[in-house]
């Protein structure tokens, strides 16, 4: 199943690369995804690294195409790759080497998140932020080709920072914060129909985990408070929450195992939960930092700094207690994208390598020839056809109906509607910070 994981405390807003200077900082790279062929794709401050040999060498996909930096990847369930912007939301349909922005009720809004059906690549969810405006969760079932709005929105100065779909397709969350509260919505069929759970941590700062891949009511999140991470748990789906209180400072990502065993990257290191609530091993002195988390299987992929750690991404087989180096951004990035002549990425990035090479001290500076080849191989997914429907208008609170072979989710009292006192006066300044850098980029100052 593609999974991303986007780091949550990056230090640097991603550069675009080949339009303008290389920025050193770390951790370079942001977000690792593994698509089901085998394309490893890592989110990074130059644009995509994209590895088609398991991590040995790595090719560099600008963001020219894209025309603004990606905040977030995500692949879907047949390998076609997705990128939000504060732009828009793009997607490929050739491996990355050309990108359309996808049509519908988005527009070329900033995207606050994206997630993909893993039961169905037909399924995208994306959270539109509008600056002064309301900010929704969109739903496609064309492969993120168009977009239709849904009922979940928040009102000025709430932005929407996360989404994920449960292992069954049918549970999904969304996560949006203000400059006081945290607030979890709910979805039962897909993302069609959304309920505003109550939350009574205040943020404004938050992540989420995700739902458990064996028990799709059983989430986490974590807030900040009082000067530390705490992890919070619901097993009703969102509806009520019990805080956990382990011996960790700050949390950077997490994601499941296939088993349920969930997984933190800390400021100490993988900490790890077989039964939810207790974390073990204790912290070893000098263990590797990862921002970012993904995993495939028995697999940890992280995002780590190299200077430190000696790897930009690395994974790992014991729970985190050592790597082996994958992306070492300045040893094995060989060369751009490899993409046809009569592509975006030959025409818009490839002139730009060798000012990359370059200052990244890369023994191959020489522009290459763009060259037309096969298509990456993915395995055919067995999926039947998205739904069709007539959407609402945005700000209607109209959502689309379900298919007419569906039995449409129960009207709850509370959906879309903010729990009394549950929201304060924005401050202009930091709903801005939000909508243009998202939750990743608001705390740099944590490394």
């Amino acid at each position: 199943m593609p999974i991303i994981v986007i780091m949550r405390h990056p230090s640097l807003i991603p550069v675009l690369v080949l339009l303008g200077s290389v920025a050193h900082a770390a951790p370079v790279a942001t977000s690792v995804a593994v698509d089901n062929g085998g394309r490893l794709w890592v989110g990074s401050q130059y644009g995509a690294l994209v590895s088609d040999d398991a991590g040995r060498t790595w090719h560099l996909l600008c963001e020219a195409p894209l025309g603004s930096p990606a905040t977030a990847y995500q692949v879907t369930r047949d390998c076609k790759p997705l990128a939000a912007t504060a732009n828009g939301l793009f997607h490929s349909s050739d491996g990355g080497c050309d990108w359309a922005r996808a049509g519908g009720s988005i527009g070329d809004n900033v995207i606050g998140a994206i997630a993909t059906d893993p039961t169905n690549g037909a399924n995208v969810l994306a959270a539109v932020n509008v600056a002064g405006g309301i900010s929704r969760v969109h739903i496609s079932f064309d492969g993120g080709l168009t977009f239709a709005p849904t009922d979940a929105f928040a009102p000025a100065g709430t932005v929407f920072t996360q989404l994920s779909y449960a292992t069954d397709g049918q549970h999904a969350y969304a996560l949006a914060i203000d400059d006081y509260n945290v607030h979890v919505f709910s979805s039962l069929d897909g993302g069609r129909y959304w309920t505003l759970q109550n939350s009574y941590y205040r943020g404004p700062e938050a992540l989420l985990i995700g739902p458990s891949p064996t028990d799709p009511n059983v989430i986490y999140y974590s807030v900040f408070m009082e000067g530390t991470d705490l992890p919070v748990r619901s097993a009703d789906g969102g509806v009520t929450y019990s805080l956990l209180r382990p011996d960790i400072a700050l949390i950077y990502a997490g994601a499941f195992a296939s088993d349920g065993t969930l997984y933190l990257a800390t400021d100490t290191g993988i900490r790890k939960s077989i039964d939810g609530t207790n974390f073990l091993p204790q912290p070893i002195q000098n263990q590797v930092i990862v921002h970012c988390l993904t995993i495939v299987g028995n697999t940890l992929y992280g995002c780590a700094d190299e200077a430190t750690a000696g790897f930009s991404v690395g994974t790992s087989t014991d729970d985190g207690m050592t790597w082996t180096p994958l992306l070492r951004i300045h040893d094995n990035v060989v060369g751009p994208l490899v993409c046809g002549s009569s592509t975006q990425v030959c025409s818009e990035c490839y002139s730009g390598w060798p000012a990359f090479a370059t200052q990244l001290g890369l023994s191959n500076p020489q522009q290459p020839a763009c060259a037309d080849g096969a298509p990456l191989a993915c395995p055919p997914p067995q999926d039947p056809p998205g739904p069709t429907f007539t959407v609402g208008q945005p700000g209607t609170n109209q959502a689309p109906p379900p298919p007419a072979t569906n039995t449409p989710s129960p009207q709850n009292p509370r959906a879309c509607a903010f729990v009394a006192g549950g929201l304060a006066e924005p401050s202009v300044t930091i709903g801005l910070l939000l909508l243009l850098f998202g939750l990743g980029r608001a705390r740099k100052s944590r490394h």
